[in-house]
């Protein structure tokens, strides 16, 4: 048996309230937050990769990298899947984008 625990991260679709676009993001933590109907997203990841960035990816990289939690109403989560990221391999390195 493996004893070692494997870190899960979650990708977490989301539509904005301001124009109703569709995000996704990686996180560490997701769990119900403190004030009633949120849901609160908690240590984003972001890729360390100096290659190519998407303009999409950049602007939501800057909106949410100073960004301690974020609370959600339930309502507007699409979905969360919960996965294990590949060890090594910089082509699935987690990043912030767009879900257009």
């Amino acid at each position: 048996m493996n004893n070692r625990v494997q870190k899960c991260l979650y990708r977490v679709r989301f539509m904005t309230k301001d124009d109703n676009k569709i995000v996704e993001v990686i996180v560490k933590r997701v769990v119900s937050s403190e004030f009633l109907g949120l849901i609160m997203l908690e240590e984003f990841v972001f890729s360390d990769s100096k290659q190519l960035v998407l303009a999409s990816e950049d602007k939501l990289r800057r909106q949410f990298v100073d960004t301690k939690r974020l609370h959600i109403p339930y309502h507007n989560i699409l979905s969360i899947e919960e996965f294990v990221p590949p060890k090594g391999d910089a082509k699935n390195v987690p990043f912030i984008r767009s879900a257009e």
